[in-house]
């Protein structure tokens, strides 16, 4: 047995004793995941929501679905015919009525569903709703491709899977879309780091969540340090919309290269990053905030 193997059923055998309820609607072909709410760990010192808190959490909660015992989406199926898939790109959205202190941030409720099908990649989306609100505070939309698992190499979507799931995508499908960052860079904060195990998954691979974790952690030195030209203090700034997108991979144990810039547009409150290894650029991530800062 492979280690990746070993370290997903290590994974899986955990997930019954958190309690977590989640309830797979094979008739619509969605996942409603029920959480208690956010935890002290995860709101910063400044009481802003910590985004790659948020955004871990919720691929956890995607992760647990796919490989439960209903399996949204047929994931376990995929997997048996030998497929896998990897996070490709992912952009997360949020409401500013979420950063409202009259918001309750609990219970969270997360609705899973698919909204796109390509050749050899599918969109999911989750929603997040809390307090109670039916409106969605947070929408997070991700871009899986689809590979072979003992490989690696690039899949086409199986055509069962395909054709059973079309028939579930919204009117309008979304496409995959994966932005691309500006041509112009110039200067940029930079520092390096090294990949710890726990910011892997059962791939041994960096997750999308820890790659944002370092993408905010330079970001709050660099303005600390008054790199920024906009942002004196981004702790002080709401964050609007998450890009990221993965251009390869890096592992346990790996030196990365973590490097930020403002974006070069003047009217854009925009920061991006690149995360680089052996001078490759492997992941790339773009943060904007609203154009009003706490008050």
């Amino acid at each position: 047995m492979n280690y990746s193997l070993q370290r997903l059923q290590r994974l899986l055998r955990a997930y019954p004793s958190l309690n977590l309820r989640i309830d797979v609607d094979q008739q619509h072909h969605q996942a409603h995941v029920n959480l208690p709410g956010l935890r002290y760990d995860d709101i910063d010192h400044t009481g802003q929501p910590s985004m790659w808190r948020l955004l871990n959490m919720c691929g956890r909660a995607e992760h647990s679905a796919f490989y439960h015992a209903d399996s949204f989406l047929k994931y376990t199926d995929l997997y048996k015919q030998g497929i896998a898939t990897v996070s490709k790109a992912v952009t997360m959205e949020i409401g500013s009525h979420f950063y409202e202190v009259t918001t309750p941030k609990a219970p969270i409720q997360l609705k899973l569903n698919v909204i796109g099908i390509a050749d050899t990649s599918f969109t999911t989306c989750i929603s997040m709703m809390v307090g109670g609100r039916l409106k969605p505070s947070i929408i997070i939309k991700n871009l899986n491709s689809v590979l072979h698992r003992e490989s690696g190499l690039v899949e086409q979507v199986p055509m069962w899977w395909r054709t059973h799931f079309s028939n579930y995508l919204p009117k309008f499908p979304e496409k995959p879309v994966i932005l691309n960052p500006p041509e112009v860079v110039g200067q940029t904060f930079s520092h390096h780091l090294t990949v710890p195990y726990s910011d892997t998954d059962t791939s041994g691979k960096t997750r999308h969540p820890m790659y944002m974790r370092y993408f905010f952690d330079n970001m709050s030195i660099a303005s600390n340090r008054g790199f920024y030209r906009k942002f004196t203090d981004t702790h002080e700034h709401q964050v609007r919309r998450m890009f990221m997108v993965s251009y390869g991979t890096s592992q346990w144990g790996d030196a990365l290269t973590v490097e930020t810039f403002e974006n070069p547009e003047e009217e854009d409150l925009k920061v991006h990053c690149f995360v680089g290894k052996n001078g490759q650029i492997q992941w790339y991530g773009c943060i904007e905030f609203f154009p009003t800062n706490i008050t």
